[in-house]
């Protein structure tokens, strides 16, 4: 069986297979059970929100400094598409709601490391703190950190995509497509950090953030 590894949760078509480690069905005297997507959800929920506060807290300030700010289009980008990625990542992991019950206590503890990177990730978008005074030059803040940032990236795109060849390998006849177009973006992640040129990171932003919008565009969150 073959699943498509271009999104961060290909076992949601497969189901997953093997023993799982613990039980989270908790049924609370005189009470119903407690769904353990719901359980999970709760800490990944506090870490992706906490990756959309920092961006709009950073956004706020930069509009708060006003024309004070040198905006450029790097960072202003790479915020976007760190915004869509959070929404994108939110987005998937409903769609796993039903083999929840399955995820192994590793494979959970590997997507929470994912959603800290992924924070970490956006929190480097854009500056955190602002000079009281003088300029506030984007282009030149993009300059120092944009390695960290697609550093960071990349290490969330192996750590996930990690998970998801696991996961397919524990499903029975599993088989990982690895001649999936999705790991394609292990290259382009890695191609920003020597490739320097303006117009090709642009072009790798713009691109991502229309792949990940693409890939749930009109979709709907049914039970």
């Amino acid at each position: 069986r073959q699943t498509d590894l271009a999104s961060p949760w290909p076992w949601r078509a497969s189901g997953l297979g093997g023993r799982t480690s613990g039980t989270l069905g908790m049924n609370w005297t005189g009470g119903s059970a407690m769904h353990p997507f719901d359980y999970l959800m709760t800490i990944a929920s506090v870490i992706l929100g906490l990756a959309v506060t920092d961006l709009a807290v950073s956004l706020n300030r930069l509009l708060a400094a006003g024309r004070r700010v040198r905006w450029g289009l790097l960072a202003p980008l790479a915020a976007l598409m760190a915004f869509v990625r959070i929404l994108y990542q939110w987005w998937s992991w409903y769609l796993v709601r039903t083999v929840a019950d399955q995820l192994t206590f590793e494979m959970f503890l590997g997507a929470m490391i994912g959603a800290v990177l992924l924070f970490l990730m956006s929190a480097a978008a854009l500056p955190d703190d602002l000079p009281e005074t003088g300029p506030v030059d984007l282009p030149a803040s993009y300059q120092t950190h944009h390695r960290r940032f697609w550093e960071l990236y990349l290490a969330q795109w192996l750590v996930m995509n990690g998970i998801n060849i696991w996961a397919v390998l524990r499903t029975p006849h599993g088989q990982v497509n690895w001649l999936n177009p999705g790991y394609l973006i292990g290259p382009l992640l890695v191609s920003v950090q020597f490739i320097r040129a303006r117009w090709w990171h642009a072009g790798v932003m713009i691109l991502m953030t229309g792949l990940y919008l693409a890939a749930y565009l009109g979709g709907q969150l049914t039970p």
